[in-house]
C-alpha cells in the first residue's frame, strides 16, 4: 500500500488517519485538505505536520470490484478530503467499471457518517480516470455527476443522509430537457478544482452527437449554480481538442487565471485562461527540450499544474520520441 505526498492512493485499500487529531476544536479552517494537490495551485503542502507513521489507525477500501490486468491494477484512484472539523472524504468505486459514492469518516477513528451515491459514468479510457471530489473554503462538498453536471452537499460532519443538490454548466433547466443525450455523450474527465469564492472548475468530454453541438472543453460553475463553459478548440485555436484526462485545473495565487493542459490535436498545450470569462489569456506548445518535437501528454497519466509562489506554472510531461532519454 502506497500513498503518494499529493493523497493520490496506488493501492486497492486506502490507509487513512496516519495523521490523527485529539481535539476537534484546536483544527482552524486551514488545516482542511479540499482537493487534488490540496490547494487550488496544487502545492500538496500541508500546514500540519504528520506523525511519524508508526501505525495504521484506520483503513478502508476505495475499489469493491478492482479489476486486474494480470498482476497489474491500472487504475487512478481519486483523493481523499479532509474538512477543518477532520471528517474525511473519500471517493470510492463500486463496481466492476462504473459506479462511485463518497463516504464521509470520522478521522479519529474511521467511523462512517454518511455515504453518497452517483450517476457519474466514466469517459473511454485506458487506465481508469481518478474520481475526485473537491471541498470549497465555504465548506460545501462538489461531487462529479451524469452528462457534465455536479452534485453538491453541505453539513459534511453531520451524519445521516442528505439530499445532494444538482447544477450543470450548460444550465440545469436545459440539462433537464436533454438529459438522456447529455448523459449518453458528455463525460467529467478531470478531478474538480475550487477556487476561494468556490467558483468550480472541471474538463469534460464529448463522444458523439451532444445537444446544441457541445464539443469537448472546460467548465466553470459557481456557487450560484450558474455555469460557463469553452470548448478546446476555441481555448487553443484548433491546436488541441480536449482536456487532459485526469488534469486537474491550476489557479493562479490570485485566482486570475486557471491553467490546464490540452492534447488530441496537433500541439499538446499548456493553456492560460481568464478565471471568470475563460477567454483565452496565453498558451504554450510543450515541447522536448532536447529532441524540440512536441512533448506526449497521454490519458493514461495523471500529470496537473502545479503554479509556484512566484507565479510560475510546472507541469510534468513525456518526452519525445520516448527514446529521447534512455
Amino acid at each position: 500500500m502506497v500513498i503518494r505526498d499529493q493523497m493520490k492512493i496506488l493501492s486497492v485499500f486506502a490507509v487513512i488517519g496516519l495523521c490523527s487529531f485529539t481535539s476537534v476544536r484546536s483544527l482552524r479552517a486551514d488545516t482542511a485538505y479540499p482537493g487534488f494537490g490540496r490547494d487550488a495551485q496544487h502545492t500538496a503542502l500541508s500546514t500540519v505536520a504528520a506523525q511519524p507513521l508508526q501505525r495504521i489507525v484506520w483503513q478502508m477500501p476505495v475499489d469493491l470490484q478492482p479489476q486486474f490486468s494480470g498482476n497489474d491494477l491500472l487504475i487512478h484512484y481519486g483523493s481523499p478530503v479532509v474538512t477543518p472539523a477532520n471528517t474525511v472524504i473519500v471517493p470510492v468505486k463500486t463496481g466492476p467499471a462504473d459506479g462511485f459514492e463518497v463516504q464521509g469518516r470520522t478521522g479519529s477513528d474511521g467511523t462512517l457518517l454518511w455515504t453518497q451515491t452517483t450517476d457519474y459514468t466514466l469517459p473511454a479510457h485506458n487506465w481508469t480516470p481518478s474520481y475526485s471530489p473537491t471541498l470549497t473554503p465555504q465548506g460545501r462538498l462538489y461531487f462529479a455527476g451524469a452528462g457534465g453536471t455536479l452534485y453538491y452537499r453541505d453539513n459534511l460532519d453531520t451524519a445521516g443522509a442528505v439530499i445532494a443538490n444538482q447544477v450543470a454548466f450548460v444550465g440545469l433547466g436545459k440539462y433537464q430537457s436533454g438529459k438522456s443525450k447529455y448523459d449518453a455523450a458528455v463525460r467529467i474527465n478531470t478531478p474538480l478544482t475550487s477556487d476561494a469564492n468556490g467558483n468550480i472548475y472541471f474538463g469534460f468530454l464529448v463522444s458523439g452527437k451532444a445537444p446544441n453541438k457541445l464539443k469537448s472543453g472546460l467548465a466553470r460553475i459557481d456557487a450560484s449554480g450558474n455555469g460557463r463553459y469553452v470548448s478546446m478548440g476555441s481555448a487553443t485555436g484548433r491546436k488541441a481538442t480536449s482536456v487532459v484526462m485526469n488534469c486537474a485545473p491550476a489557479l493562479s495565487s490570485d485566482g486570475a487565471t486557471v491553467y490546464f493542459l490540452a492534447n488530441g490535436g496537433t500541439a499538446p498545450c499548456l493553456v492560460a485562461l481568464n478565471s471568470a470569462t475563460l477567454s483565452t489569456k496565453s498558451l504554450a506548445v510543450l515541447r522536448d527540450p532536447r529532441s524540440g518535437s512536441p512533448s506526449s501528454l497521454p490519458d493514461d497519466g495523471t500529470a496537473s499544474p502545479t503554479v509556484g509562489p512566484d507565479g510560475r506554472v510546472y507541469v510534468g510531461v513525456l518526452e519525445s520520441p520516448r527514446s529521447t532519454y534512455k
